[in-house]
């Protein structure tokens, strides 16, 4: 069954945040994992579906860390 870009994008966030932590800690977890998952999901893209499902994994690893530091400057301001 095809996916839309968007639906697939929700997926590998899924598939990602069910790996254990220690799996997804650097943009080279994110660009192994999409490697390993891109043949699973099948939706349109002009761009290699490995790649753009790395850079979405790598925008979600850089949204988490900085959500953390936003979270550790709160509790060290309060």
């Amino acid at each position: 069954m095809q996916l839309t870009k968007q639906d697939a994008e929700a997926e590998a966030i899924r598939r990602w945040y069910e790996l254990p932590e220690d799996l997804r800690q650097t943009p080279d977890d994110a660009e192994a994992f999409a490697a390993h998952i891109a043949p699973s999901l099948d939706f349109p893209s002009i761009l290699e579906r490995e790649k753009l499902l790395g850079a979405w994994l790598m925008r979600e690893l850089f949204r988490s860390r900085q959500a953390e530091k936003n979270a550790e400057a709160k509790t060290r301001a309060a």
